[in-house]
């Protein structure tokens, strides 16, 4: 542990970042007391990692992961790659996000809740890091009707891939997508993990400063053609839920391997 913790962390690639009352003679005096030691030798910055290539889905089948349990209802998530932080995509696909299940009148909640009251409600993000990222797709369904849900939200990716979004619903996926921003910057320990992630993901400075320009200018073409980039990969689905009422519903939409947990005392 000693030997890791002296080849990875080093001030080369350390920030201290202090955010709320503070004066910066404070800080620096601070800085310099607890870290003035600190050897510039010391670690190693990690070399950047080259993007993940985008393998396209063919005529192959989804894989669906499967744990069996006895429960009342099936949880599912669906997994697809999505862009990197560094990638002129990625504000693309949190509004994505936010139009297949981020907002309550999403195409998703529309097909499941409103229309047929199949799933109560559909979370979607997408988890971006610097070059890559992963959007997953989670819900809970009726035994009876998660083959069903499943196949909906198979469809919703299918249509934001082949079609741009209607202009009401861009807007409405801008409007969330930036007052979720303002109220996570809105306190001293959120604006704090904003400028970490800023660091950590070598974002510029005025990263914060110009997202609603950003955010503004993305078109309706420009989220279709991100999600025809990245959306045409293989799909993975994990389920959650007794086989004997779920195994014939999801073997008509891809390749089923169940699992069993094995419970430990």
């Amino acid at each position: 542990m000693r030997s890791f913790y002296s080849r990875q962390y080093g001030p080369r690639d350390s920030a201290l970042i202090a955010v709320g009352a503070v004066q910066a003679d404070a800080i620096f005096t601070l800085a310099r007391r607890h870290f003035g030691a600190w050897s510039p030798a010391q670690g190693q910055v990690p070399p950047e990692p080259a993007p993940p290539a985008v393998v396209p889905r063919g005529d192959r089948k989804i894989q669906i992961g499967a744990i069996a349990a006895d429960t009342s209802d099936a949880s599912l998530v669906i997994a697809l790659p999505c862009a990197g932080l560094s990638d002129p995509d990625a504000l693309a696909f949190d509004l994505i996000a936010m139009l297949i299940g981020g907002l309550t009148v999403s195409r998703s909640a529309a097909a499941l809740r409103h229309d047929t009251g199949i799933s109560y409600g559909v979370h979607t993000t997408c988890y971006e890091r610097r070059t890559a990222g992963e959007f997953l797709i989670e819900l809970s369904a009726d035994l009876d009707r998660a083959g069903e849900s499943l196949e909906k939200i198979l469809t919703e990716i299918q249509r934001v891939k082949s079609s741009p979004v209607t202009l009401a619903e861009l807007e409405a996926a801008k409007m969330r997508f930036l007052g979720q921003t303002a109220a996570a910057v809105s306190s001293t320990p959120g604006l704090a993990g904003a400028l970490v992630d800023l660091y950590l993901n070598a974002l510029p400075l005025d990263h914060l400063a110009t997202l609603e320009r950003r955010v503004r200018a993305i078109s309706a073409e420009q989220l279709q053609r991100a999600a025809a980039r990245y959306f045409d990969a293989q799909i993975g689905v994990a389920v959650y839920g007794p086989p004997r009422l779920l195994h014939d519903q999801l073997v008509s939409l891809g390749d089923v391997q169940w699992s069993m947990l094995k419970a430990t005392k």
